[in-house]
């Protein structure tokens, strides 16, 4: 990416944040028609008449709040970002639904329960997102980050059970190994997978073949793999070794952090991705 595009990315990032920043705050809500219990989430309706576009933001393992309680600097962000485009925003909260705090220092062995939760959230999100008036029940996109990108891989997956109407799937470091173990084949879903080539929590190299496979039969798959960036690029954070983590490529050694050129890049590709996805039949 050249220094310009760079430059270009941060000032539009910035207008969406403080376009965001001007309206009003999203609401804590709970979606009574979800499934016991009630799933926990926060709405931000589009502005305007008319049916809108929406967007579901799917948090990681660490879940969507800071230890103050507020929503985390990367969620609150993005969200500002969708809302000034004109997206109706919903951002589950699995965490609080189902009475965790987090699950990263959970093994993947033991986390079968969580899945099977995180998957029924995003059922339930879809469902009440396309019941909502003021919603365009075909223009509904998924976005998730690392636990949240796996959760939303697997909502696309057949063998998972039965494929929420999605108009685009965008996913940042997901875990991609056991889906790719077991060659799934997942639906034929427009499919944004952005990585970080040195991401040793959820290494690169599964989702790059999982990629180049669903690409081989056809799919709809742009992916991006960004050189020197670990897991979380995306972010704001330094780049720090966790030693909490006991999964990934090298358990108690997770490296996490942002990688600001990586960030821009990702922010501008997801950006493109979801006014394509999202454009008004004809319009993409």
């Amino acid at each position: 990416m050249t220094a310009l595009r760079v430059l270009t990315a941060l000032a539009m990032v910035l207008a969406w944040a403080q376009a965001g920043a001007q309206t009003t705050p999203m609401e804590r809500i709970q979606l009574v028609d979800s499934p016991e219990p009630a799933l926990v989430a926060h709405w931000w309706p589009a502005a305007g008449a008319g049916a809108h576009p929406a967007v579901i933001g799917l948090h990681g393992c660490g879940g969507l709040y800071t230890r103050k309680g507020a929503i985390s600097e990367r969620f609150r962000g993005y969200a500002e970002r969708w809302h000034a485009a004109g997206y109706s925003v919903l951002l589950p909260d699995s965490w609080t639904t189902h009475d965790h705090q987090h699950v990263c220092q959970t093994p993947y062995a033991q986390r079968h329960h969580y899945s099977a939760q995180r998957n029924a959230d995003v059922r339930a999100a879809v469902a009440w997102l396309q019941a909502q008036p003021g919603v365009d029940a075909t223009r509904v996109a998924v976005v998730g980050w690392s636990n949240g990108a796996s959760t939303a891989l697997r909502a696309i997956d057949p063998a998972r059970g039965p494929v929420p109407r999605l108009a685009g799937v965008a996913v940042f470091y997901p875990g991609c190994a056991p889906l790719q173990r077991r060659s799934a084949m997942l639906a034929p879903v427009p499919l944004l997978m952005q990585l970080g080539a040195n991401d040793n929590w959820t290494p690169a190299a599964p989702c790059v073949a999982l990629a180049e496979r669903l690409q081989q039969a056809g799919h709809d798959v742009t992916l991006r793999v960004y050189e020197g960036s670990v897991h979380g690029f995306d972010g704001t954070e330094p780049l720090r070794i966790r030693a909490d983590v006991p999964n990934g490529a090298d358990p108690h050694h997770i490296r996490q952090g942002g990688n600001p050129q990586a960030r821009a890049a990702a922010i501008d590709e997801l950006h493109a991705f979801l006014q394509r996805v999202l454009a008004p039949k004809g319009q993409s």
